[in-house]
Protein backbone atom coordinates (compact mmCIF):
# COMPACT_ATOMS: atom_id res chain seq x y z
CA UNK A 1 0.00 0.00 0.00
CA UNK A 2 1.45 3.18 -0.81
CA UNK A 3 1.49 6.36 1.63
CA UNK A 4 -1.40 7.94 -0.73
CA UNK A 5 -3.79 5.26 -0.41
CA UNK A 6 -2.90 4.42 3.40
CA UNK A 7 -3.61 8.06 4.15
CA UNK A 8 -6.92 7.85 1.89
CA UNK A 9 -7.91 4.24 4.16
CA UNK A 10 -7.28 6.17 7.57
CA UNK A 11 -9.48 9.16 6.24
CA UNK A 12 -12.05 7.07 5.16
CA UNK A 13 -12.03 4.77 8.25
CA UNK A 14 -11.81 7.74 10.86
CA UNK A 15 -15.12 9.39 8.87
CA UNK A 16 -16.64 5.91 9.17
CA UNK A 17 -15.96 6.19 12.99
CA UNK A 18 -17.24 9.66 13.09
CA UNK A 19 -20.64 8.82 11.52
CA UNK A 20 -21.18 5.44 13.27
CA UNK A 21 -20.44 7.49 16.81
CA UNK A 22 -23.46 10.27 15.35
CA UNK A 23 -25.47 7.15 14.64
CA UNK A 24 -24.57 5.37 17.77
CA UNK A 25 -25.92 8.26 19.86
CA UNK A 26 -28.47 9.35 18.07
CA UNK A 27 -30.35 5.81 18.02
CA UNK A 28 -29.92 5.99 21.53
CA UNK A 29 -31.43 9.27 22.21
CA UNK A 30 -34.50 8.40 19.83
CA UNK A 31 -35.36 5.10 21.31
CA UNK A 32 -35.04 6.36 25.01
CA UNK A 33 -37.12 9.18 23.90
CA UNK A 34 -39.72 6.66 22.54
CA UNK A 35 -39.92 4.60 26.12
CA UNK A 36 -40.04 7.62 28.12
CA UNK A 37 -43.35 8.22 25.87
CA UNK A 38 -44.42 4.36 26.74
CA UNK A 39 -44.10 4.07 23.25
CA UNK A 40 -43.68 0.44 21.96
CA UNK A 41 -41.24 0.20 18.84
CA UNK A 42 -38.26 -1.85 17.88
CA UNK A 43 -35.09 -0.44 16.16
CA UNK A 44 -33.48 -2.10 13.37
CA UNK A 45 -30.69 -2.16 10.66
CA UNK A 46 -28.31 0.46 11.47
CA UNK A 47 -26.53 0.24 14.93
CA UNK A 48 -29.11 -1.85 16.34
CA UNK A 49 -28.00 -4.23 14.01
CA UNK A 50 -23.90 -3.59 14.46
CA UNK A 51 -25.18 -4.24 18.15
CA UNK A 52 -27.04 -7.72 17.20
CA UNK A 53 -23.62 -8.72 15.10
CA UNK A 54 -21.44 -8.11 18.15
CA UNK A 55 -20.07 -4.67 17.42
CA UNK A 56 -22.01 -1.27 17.54
CA UNK A 57 -20.09 0.46 15.37
CA UNK A 58 -19.06 -2.77 13.06
CA UNK A 59 -22.32 -1.49 10.70
CA UNK A 60 -22.87 2.12 9.46
CA UNK A 61 -25.82 3.88 8.03
CA UNK A 62 -27.55 7.15 7.29
CA UNK A 63 -30.60 6.88 9.28
CA UNK A 64 -32.81 5.61 12.57
CA UNK A 65 -35.20 3.11 11.24
CA UNK A 66 -38.08 2.58 13.90
CA UNK A 67 -40.93 0.40 13.70
CA UNK A 68 -44.26 1.58 15.60
CA UNK A 69 -47.44 0.53 15.53
CA UNK A 70 -49.68 2.58 12.76
CA UNK A 71 -52.39 3.62 15.79
CA UNK A 72 -48.59 5.51 17.66
CA UNK A 73 -47.68 7.50 14.95
CA UNK A 74 -49.11 10.43 15.73
CA UNK A 75 -47.64 10.46 18.96
CA UNK A 76 -43.99 9.43 17.60
CA UNK A 77 -44.80 12.53 15.15
CA UNK A 78 -44.86 14.40 18.25
CA UNK A 79 -42.28 12.94 20.42
CA UNK A 80 -39.55 13.71 16.92
CA UNK A 81 -41.02 17.16 16.39
CA UNK A 82 -40.53 18.29 20.09
CA UNK A 83 -36.69 16.97 19.41
CA UNK A 84 -36.49 19.51 16.27
CA UNK A 85 -37.39 16.73 13.10
CA UNK A 86 -39.33 17.42 10.32
CA UNK A 87 -41.09 15.05 8.45
CA UNK A 88 -39.93 15.04 4.64
CA UNK A 89 -43.57 15.25 2.87
CA UNK A 90 -46.86 15.76 3.29
CA UNK A 91 -49.30 13.14 4.82
CA UNK A 92 -52.87 13.02 5.55
CA UNK A 93 -54.14 13.42 8.93
CA UNK A 94 -54.95 9.78 11.03
CA UNK A 95 -57.92 11.09 11.29
CA UNK A 96 -58.61 11.57 7.50
CA UNK A 97 -59.79 7.82 7.09
CA UNK A 98 -60.08 7.75 3.63
CA UNK A 99 -56.45 8.99 2.47
CA UNK A 100 -54.33 7.08 5.64
CA UNK A 101 -55.80 4.14 4.81
CA UNK A 102 -54.62 4.98 1.09
CA UNK A 103 -51.25 5.70 2.40
CA UNK A 104 -50.67 3.05 4.63
CA UNK A 105 -52.00 0.24 1.97
CA UNK A 106 -49.52 1.21 -0.66
CA UNK A 107 -46.77 2.67 1.49
CA UNK A 108 -44.36 1.91 4.32
CA UNK A 109 -42.73 4.19 5.88
CA UNK A 110 -42.68 8.09 6.29
CA UNK A 111 -38.99 9.76 6.76
CA UNK A 112 -38.38 13.10 9.04
CA UNK A 113 -35.37 15.18 8.69
CA UNK A 114 -32.90 16.51 11.02
CA UNK A 115 -29.64 16.69 12.89
CA UNK A 116 -27.44 14.84 13.12
CA UNK A 117 -29.28 11.91 11.14
CA UNK A 118 -32.41 11.27 9.99
CA UNK A 119 -35.18 8.72 11.35
CA UNK A 120 -37.32 6.36 9.63
CA UNK A 121 -41.02 5.79 10.97
CA UNK A 122 -42.44 2.49 9.49
CA UNK A 123 -45.40 1.33 10.37
CA UNK A 124 -44.16 -2.34 9.11
CA UNK A 125 -41.24 -3.92 7.47
CA UNK A 126 -42.36 -4.50 3.75
CA UNK A 127 -44.86 -2.65 1.21
CA UNK A 128 -46.90 -6.20 1.45
CA UNK A 129 -48.64 -5.90 4.18
CA UNK A 130 -48.50 -10.12 5.26
CA UNK A 131 -45.45 -10.42 3.93
CA UNK A 132 -43.91 -10.17 7.73
CA UNK A 133 -45.25 -10.58 10.92
CA UNK A 134 -47.56 -7.68 12.71
CA UNK A 135 -45.57 -4.67 14.79
CA UNK A 136 -47.40 -6.68 18.15
CA UNK A 137 -45.65 -9.97 17.14
CA UNK A 138 -42.28 -8.32 16.23
CA UNK A 139 -42.11 -6.88 19.35
CA UNK A 140 -42.85 -9.62 21.45
CA UNK A 141 -40.09 -11.74 20.09
CA UNK A 142 -37.57 -8.47 19.72
CA UNK A 143 -34.49 -8.65 22.40
CA UNK A 144 -32.99 -5.44 24.16
CA UNK A 145 -28.97 -4.72 23.29
CA UNK A 146 -27.21 -2.25 25.07
CA UNK A 147 -26.56 0.60 22.12
CA UNK A 148 -25.14 3.63 23.18
CA UNK A 149 -25.93 3.36 27.06
CA UNK A 150 -29.61 2.21 26.62
CA UNK A 151 -31.49 -0.64 26.21
CA UNK A 152 -32.07 -0.27 22.63
CA UNK A 153 -35.29 -3.18 21.27
CA UNK A 154 -34.47 -4.78 18.48
CA UNK A 155 -35.65 -7.77 16.02
CA UNK A 156 -34.79 -11.39 17.15
CA UNK A 157 -31.59 -12.92 15.22
CA UNK A 158 -34.38 -14.92 13.19
CA UNK A 159 -36.48 -11.84 12.45
CA UNK A 160 -33.29 -9.91 11.77
CA UNK A 161 -32.08 -12.13 9.16
CA UNK A 162 -35.54 -12.57 7.36
CA UNK A 163 -35.60 -8.37 6.74
CA UNK A 164 -31.89 -8.46 5.87
CA UNK A 165 -32.70 -11.22 3.05
CA UNK A 166 -35.67 -8.99 1.97
CA UNK A 167 -33.56 -5.40 2.21
CA UNK A 168 -31.35 -6.87 0.27
CA UNK A 169 -33.65 -8.28 -2.45
CA UNK A 170 -35.82 -5.13 -2.73
CA UNK A 171 -32.54 -2.81 -2.89
CA UNK A 172 -32.19 -5.04 -5.71
CA UNK A 173 -28.79 -6.29 -4.18
CA UNK A 174 -27.07 -2.78 -4.73
CA UNK A 175 -25.22 -2.52 -1.59
CA UNK A 176 -23.22 -5.14 -0.92
CA UNK A 177 -23.19 -4.98 2.68
CA UNK A 178 -26.44 -6.55 3.13
CA UNK A 179 -24.60 -9.56 2.30
CA UNK A 180 -22.34 -8.97 5.16
CA UNK A 181 -25.44 -8.28 7.30
CA UNK A 182 -26.66 -11.48 6.26
CA UNK A 183 -23.48 -13.74 6.51
CA UNK A 184 -22.85 -12.36 10.12
CA UNK A 185 -26.63 -13.29 11.31
CA UNK A 186 -26.96 -16.57 9.94
CA UNK A 187 -25.37 -18.76 12.64
CA UNK A 188 -26.70 -16.30 15.27
CA UNK A 189 -30.52 -17.39 13.80
CA UNK A 190 -29.16 -20.44 13.24
CA UNK A 191 -29.05 -20.96 17.15
CA UNK A 192 -31.87 -18.81 18.12
CA UNK A 193 -34.08 -20.85 15.48
CA UNK A 194 -36.10 -19.04 12.97
CA UNK A 195 -39.51 -17.67 13.87
CA UNK A 196 -42.79 -18.90 11.69
CA UNK A 197 -42.70 -16.58 8.55
CA UNK A 198 -44.86 -16.38 5.65
CA UNK A 199 -44.67 -18.75 2.74
CA UNK A 200 -44.07 -15.48 0.22
CA UNK A 201 -40.86 -14.48 3.15
CA UNK A 202 -39.40 -17.92 3.65
CA UNK A 203 -39.28 -18.24 -0.48
CA UNK A 204 -37.20 -15.20 -0.48
CA UNK A 205 -35.40 -15.66 2.56
CA UNK A 206 -34.47 -19.32 0.86
CA UNK A 207 -33.76 -17.56 -1.97
CA UNK A 208 -31.13 -15.37 -0.65
CA UNK A 209 -29.36 -17.99 1.65
CA UNK A 210 -29.16 -19.92 -1.41
CA UNK A 211 -27.34 -17.18 -3.56
CA UNK A 212 -24.98 -16.28 -0.68
CA UNK A 213 -23.86 -20.63 -1.04
CA UNK A 214 -23.27 -19.82 -4.37
CA UNK A 215 -21.58 -16.94 -4.12
CA UNK A 216 -19.16 -17.52 -0.83
CA UNK A 217 -19.14 -21.76 -0.98
CA UNK A 218 -17.52 -23.46 1.57
CA UNK A 219 -17.85 -20.59 4.50
CA UNK A 220 -21.09 -20.76 6.24
CA UNK A 221 -22.85 -23.86 4.07
CA UNK A 222 -23.28 -26.48 6.54
CA UNK A 223 -25.05 -23.87 8.95
CA UNK A 224 -26.94 -22.86 5.24
CA UNK A 225 -27.71 -26.19 4.87
CA UNK A 226 -29.91 -26.84 8.13
CA UNK A 227 -31.77 -23.67 7.50
CA UNK A 228 -32.77 -24.40 4.15
CA UNK A 229 -34.23 -27.61 6.26
CA UNK A 230 -36.52 -25.14 7.91
CA UNK A 231 -37.60 -23.32 4.71
CA UNK A 232 -39.48 -23.49 1.58
CA UNK A 233 -38.58 -24.24 -1.61
CA UNK A 234 -36.27 -21.07 -3.21
CA UNK A 235 -37.62 -18.35 -4.89
CA UNK A 236 -35.82 -18.31 -8.36
CA UNK A 237 -36.35 -14.59 -8.77
CA UNK A 238 -33.71 -13.89 -6.61
CA UNK A 239 -31.00 -15.31 -8.94
CA UNK A 240 -32.49 -13.24 -11.62
CA UNK A 241 -32.38 -9.87 -9.96
CA UNK A 242 -28.64 -10.79 -8.28
CA UNK A 243 -27.25 -11.06 -12.02
CA UNK A 244 -28.71 -8.30 -13.56
CA UNK A 245 -28.20 -5.84 -10.86
CA UNK A 246 -25.95 -7.55 -8.05
CA UNK A 247 -23.54 -4.44 -6.58
CA UNK A 248 -24.31 -1.64 -9.38
CA UNK A 249 -25.00 0.83 -7.33
CA UNK A 250 -27.41 2.01 -10.41
CA UNK A 251 -30.09 -0.72 -10.05
CA UNK A 252 -31.23 0.58 -6.93
CA UNK A 253 -33.78 2.53 -8.28
CA UNK A 254 -35.28 1.66 -11.66
CA UNK A 255 -35.61 4.43 -14.20
CA UNK A 256 -38.27 5.34 -17.18
CA UNK A 257 -37.17 2.68 -19.07
CA UNK A 258 -40.22 0.37 -19.95
CA UNK A 259 -38.08 -2.71 -19.37
CA UNK A 260 -36.73 -1.90 -16.54
CA UNK A 261 -39.65 -1.08 -14.68
CA UNK A 262 -41.47 -4.26 -16.13
CA UNK A 263 -38.12 -6.18 -14.45
CA UNK A 264 -38.75 -4.12 -11.18
CA UNK A 265 -42.52 -5.24 -11.08
CA UNK A 266 -41.81 -9.08 -11.67
CA UNK A 267 -39.42 -9.13 -8.65
CA UNK A 268 -41.58 -7.20 -6.84
CA UNK A 269 -44.71 -9.28 -7.74
CA UNK A 270 -42.73 -12.55 -6.78
CA UNK A 271 -43.45 -11.89 -2.96
CA UNK A 272 -46.36 -9.81 -3.08
CA UNK A 273 -50.47 -10.69 -3.30
CA UNK A 274 -50.95 -11.25 -6.98
CA UNK A 275 -54.47 -9.22 -6.72
CA UNK A 276 -52.71 -6.27 -4.27
CA UNK A 277 -49.61 -6.03 -5.89
CA UNK A 278 -50.47 -4.48 -9.26
CA UNK A 279 -52.76 -1.97 -7.65
CA UNK A 280 -50.32 -0.72 -5.31
CA UNK A 281 -47.41 -0.86 -8.18
CA UNK A 282 -49.73 1.91 -9.60
CA UNK A 283 -50.53 3.85 -7.15
CA UNK A 284 -47.85 4.37 -5.46
CA UNK A 285 -46.69 5.94 -8.90
CA UNK A 286 -50.24 8.19 -9.55
CA UNK A 287 -49.59 9.75 -5.95
CA UNK A 288 -47.42 12.19 -5.03
CA UNK A 289 -47.82 13.42 -1.22
CA UNK A 290 -45.03 16.68 -1.63
CA UNK A 291 -42.49 17.66 0.93
CA UNK A 292 -43.60 18.75 3.75
CA UNK A 293 -43.70 22.61 4.38
CA UNK A 294 -44.24 25.39 7.25
CA UNK A 295 -47.95 25.44 6.68
CA UNK A 296 -50.41 22.82 4.82
CA UNK A 297 -48.67 19.66 6.50
CA UNK A 298 -51.42 17.60 5.29
CA UNK A 299 -52.73 16.71 1.91
CA UNK A 300 -55.80 14.99 1.01
CA UNK A 301 -55.99 12.31 -1.92
CA UNK A 302 -57.15 13.76 -4.49
CA UNK A 303 -54.54 16.86 -3.68
CA UNK A 304 -51.90 14.01 -3.49
CA UNK A 305 -52.95 12.29 -7.62
CA UNK A 306 -53.31 16.72 -8.63
CA UNK A 307 -49.79 16.96 -7.44
CA UNK A 308 -48.49 14.15 -9.78
CA UNK A 309 -50.12 15.05 -12.39
CA UNK A 310 -48.23 19.09 -11.69
CA UNK A 311 -45.01 16.53 -11.35
CA UNK A 312 -45.35 14.55 -14.32
CA UNK A 313 -46.02 17.30 -16.39
CA UNK A 314 -43.47 20.09 -15.05
CA UNK A 315 -41.13 16.52 -15.79
CA UNK A 316 -42.00 16.39 -18.98
CA UNK A 317 -41.68 20.45 -19.85
CA UNK A 318 -38.05 20.78 -18.44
Amino acid sequence: MTPKQAEVLEKDVAAHLVAASLLISQTASLSGALTDAHIDHLVYKGAALGALQGGVSSRGAGDVDVLVEPEDIPRVDWVLKDRGYRPAQQLPPVGHRGSWKFITTIDREVAYTGRPVGVDVHWRISPPRHLFATPRELFQRSITLDVGGVGVPTAAAGDALAMACFHAYYDRFSQLRAMVDIHRLIPLALQSRLPPLSPALGRLTAGVLTLHRELFPGIVDDEITELLTLLPKPLPMVRKVWERCGGDPTCREATRHPGLLWQRFLAELAYDHPIEALPRWVAKRLVFFPPATAVGQHQSLPRAFGSQLVRIAQGRAS
